[in-house]
């Protein structure tokens, strides 16, 4: 009986603190938690730092918890600054309260309060360093029963097929660029199409082509095992065989003026409409052989230019650039129009990044940028941040670089793929509050996890919401080439080859870990006499393409699609708090590194790209992956996550956006080549 004893001790101990008096705090243990050794490790005392009547006085709200959570989110601790008869409520703010956890048994381990805690003995030390007053409070950390998860017990699995209806081609008002989307599933046909002026011209018209066919449709045996992927062999690959894209080149396309008359007023969109034309009628194009989901327009062109001029470099000018559009073209069921395009420079294809087979010396091609677009054309944002120093936005960095639509490398991460309708999501629903789950390897499998609150307000089940992506990178499939860095990254710039980190995906397997809030927005009110009167904005679950009109004499707008990775840029591009319906800081997709500094919201984010200390893992494993030595810095920047310990990356503190709490920890416990297993567990229920 002596550990019960010894426990009662410890509690009574610790009501005596928690009355905040200045008597000095102590308590005293016999054997370690979870342990069959009663080897003794001593007494433990202190003396609670004052002078003056003036001291830091820490409660803890829990002083047993269980093994695998951290002290802030299980012990919820209270800080106060004590000045007399004043009492300055400490606990939320960010700054100004540091903590450090220290393991009784042997003191030269030291924790922060975010992060996940072994079964011990401990004392927390808070310190506010302004005033040079500090407490400590001890707290047990217990082993206990860890379940192991399974379909109903921890988390339930949403099937691709019961989100199929939020696909963000279905939607004009969500994604890019409105309606006429480029399927994201199926096997519908592109046509591409060489573009070449009066006065810049192919070299050669046959090679031109040849090249595009193999940027655009070539199979992975046709590219050999030095190239990288081509549009068709990528898509086919990250949609786990859902997408499987058609297609071939067409005739080069003479447009009918000089690369100056174009650049003083000319449009792609007018230019694929005249190479739409001058198709059917010279080679008997039919284009309701291109509308795959029969929406009335082309699904896509994309259009390959010659140009002599050079990229317009920070001017803003995306004459010379690639990117996709749109034109005003309506849709037509019978003689599908062209809509969407992308436009692209032909030297953004033949640049040779990976060196071509011996047997194709001269068709070496790079699809990174193809693949981008054709992103955007299916209806993804841009994942990076739009904003500069002379807009006075935020220049940031917010997805973390290795996305295929933030710096053109790698796979897509769930989110997108959800969006796209491309993989089952399992979601953490609180069936179990203490468990471990495996995840296979998300490129190879679409293995992902989402977690939200699961109490007030759990997931709604589509894209359109807020909460976490969790899934295991490997550098396998579309990874692969690009985890040995990609040379565009890699090359010298005016702040040096490292301005860009590793330059690529990452090099050794990793959990990637995203907060995405994509919620969508909508306003309300009455209407009289097709007058609108405005009542109310905000966020809502519903995917609306119109308004609606009811009966009552209320209405509803459709459903806007309001954050971007760019906030507070100026340019008409920036995220909006549909509360509000001003300029926000919410972002549609933002990475959450391992490390508990988000380095993400400032100018030198790129640096970071690709270093494996952005990934939570064992370091343990990380080193032998890396084949590196003990003297080797830290491999991964951590294993676990939690809300006190990932603060820094939520731009209300504590909170999501949407004002919720974060009740989960969870932390990397075993991990190979192809799969992780994860400690999931609810801070609410302790």
């Amino acid at each position: 009986m002596q550990f019960k004893k010894t426990i009662l001790a410890l509690s009574v101990s610790l009501m005596l603190a928690s009355c905040g008096g200045t008597t000095p705090t102590s308590g005293s243990v016999s054997e370690q938690p979870g342990s069959t050794s009663s080897a003794p490790v001593g007494e433990w005392s202190y003396s609670r730092n004052e002078r003056n009547g003036k001291y830091v006085d820490l409660t803890l709200a829990k002083d047993r918890i269980p093994e695998g959570t951290n002290f802030y989110d299980a012990c919820k601790p209270t800080v106060y600054y004590v000045d007399g008869e004043e009492r300055e409520d400490y606990s939320l703010e960010k700054l100004r309260i540091e903590f450090e956890i220290v393991d009784r048994v042997n003191p030269e381990k030291v924790y922060s309060a975010g992060e996940a805690l072994p079964a011990g003995w401990y004392y927390a030390q808070a310190k506010a360093p302004s005033k040079s007053r500090e407490d400590r409070k001890p707290f047990v950390v217990e082993k206990v029963a860890v379940e192991k998860a399974e379909e109903g017990k921890g988390y339930h699995t949403v099937k691709r097929e019961d989100m199929e209806f939020a696909k963000v081609g279905k939607h004009p008002n969500i994604g890019a660029l409105g309606a006429g989307k480029f399927p994201s599933v199926g096997t519908p046909t592109l046509i591409v199409i060489p573009v070449q002026f009066t006065n810049s011209k192919f070299v050669d018209e046959q090679e031109a082509i040849d090249v595009l066919e193999r940027a655009f449709f070539a199979s992975n045996e046709e590219l050999g095992d030095q190239q990288w992927e081509s549009l068709k062999s990528y898509y086919y690959k990250s949609s786990y065989g859902l997408l499987d894209i058609q297609g071939s080149v067409s005739p080069v396309y003479t447009a009918n003026m000089t690369t100056d008359q174009y650049a003083s007023g000319s449009s792609a969109g007018q230019i694929m409409e005249d190479a739409i034309k001058w198709l059917s009628s010279q080679y008997g194009l039919n284009p309701r052989n291109y509308d795959y989901d029969g929406d009335g327009y082309i699904d896509g062109v994309e259009m390959v230019y010659m140009t002599d001029k050079q990229t317009p470099q920070g001017s803003g000018d995306s004459t010379w650039w690639n990117y996709c559009t749109t034109t005003n073209s309506l849709p037509n069921k019978a003689n599908p129009t062209p809509h969407r395009l992308f436009w692209s420079r032909y030297d953004y294809v033949q640049n040779a990044y990976y060196a071509g087979s011996p047997d194709h010396p001269t068709l070496d091609v790079d699809a990174h940028t193809i693949v981008h677009e054709t992103g955007h054309m299916m209806g993804l944002n841009d994942y990076y941040s739009y904003a500069t120093d002379s807009q006075g936005g935020k220049v940031a960095g917010p997805a973390g670089c290795v996305d295929m639509m933030d710096q053109n490398v790698g796979d897509h991460n769930a989110y997108s793929k959800m969006m796209y309708n491309w993989v089952d999501a399992k979601v953490v629903d609180g069936t179990s509050t203490n468990f471990e789950i495996t995840l296979n390897s998300y490129t190879d499998t679409g293995d992902f996890l989402v977690l939200r609150d699961t109490h007030e307000d759990p997931w709604n089940e589509t894209p359109y919401d807020e909460y976490l992506i969790i899934e295991y990178y490997t550098p396998t499939g579309v990874n692969l080439k690009d985890s040995t860095g990609y040379p565009e990254w890699l090359q010298t710039t005016a702040s040096g080859s490292s301005a860009y980190g590793h330059g690529g995906t990452y090099e050794i397997p990793g959990l990637q870990v995203f907060h995405v809030d994509s919620r969508l927005g909508a306003t309300w009110g009455t209407y009289e006499n097709e007058k609108t009167t405005q009542t109310g904005r905000g966020y809502v679950d519903e995917i609306r393409d119109e308004a609606e009109f009811k009966d009552d004499g209320t209405y509803v707008s459709a459903s806007a699609f309001p954050h971007s990775n760019t906030v507070k840029s100026g340019d008409g591009r920036q995220s909006i708090d549909y509360e509000t319906g001003n300029a926000g800081n919410y972002t549609e997709i933002h990475a959450i590194f391992s490390t508990p500094t988000n380095s993400l919201d400032s100018s030198s984010y790129a640096s970071t790209m690709g270093n494996t200390t952005n990934l939570f893992g064992l370091e343990s494993f990380g080193k032998a992956a890396m084949e590196a030595d003990e003297d080797t810095k830290a491999v991964y920047g951590g294993s676990t996550f939690s809300r006190y310990g990932h603060r820094d990356y939520f731009v209300n503190d504590l909170l999501w956006d949407d004002g919720s709490t974060c009740t989960w920890t969870f932390s990397v416990v075993a991990q190979d080549e192809n799969s992780v297993t994860l400690h999931f567990i609810d801070n609410s229920a302790i």
